[in-house]
């Protein structure tokens, strides 16, 4: 009985973990985005970059943990403003 129970939940598990791979996001920024990069305080910031088509990207800034959104075109760009915060 224990070893049905096991083995029904191991499959469960594995289900589990093949269906979150499927939704795992597929983003690129352009290079000139990068860890600790300076940006104008203060200011609307446009971010932008490539994902599959007809997707929403959500941005969350580390600063105000605001959503930002946007949605990919046809060919799976996207443009979005960030509002940033006083230094």
């Amino acid at each position: 009985m224990k070893s049905k129970l096991f083995f029904k939940s191991l499959i469960f598990l594995i289900l589990l973990l093949s269906f979150s791979l499927l939704l795992r996001a597929e983003i690129s920024l352009p290079s000139i985005f990068g860890d600790n990069m300076i940006l104008q305080q203060q200011s609307q910031v446009s971010v932008w970059g490539d994902a599959k088509s007809n997707v929403t990207v959500t941005l969350i800034p580390s600063w105000d943990r605001k959503k930002y959104s946007a949605k990919s075109d046809k060919n799976g760009k996207w443009k979005t403003k960030i509002l940033t915060p006083q230094a």
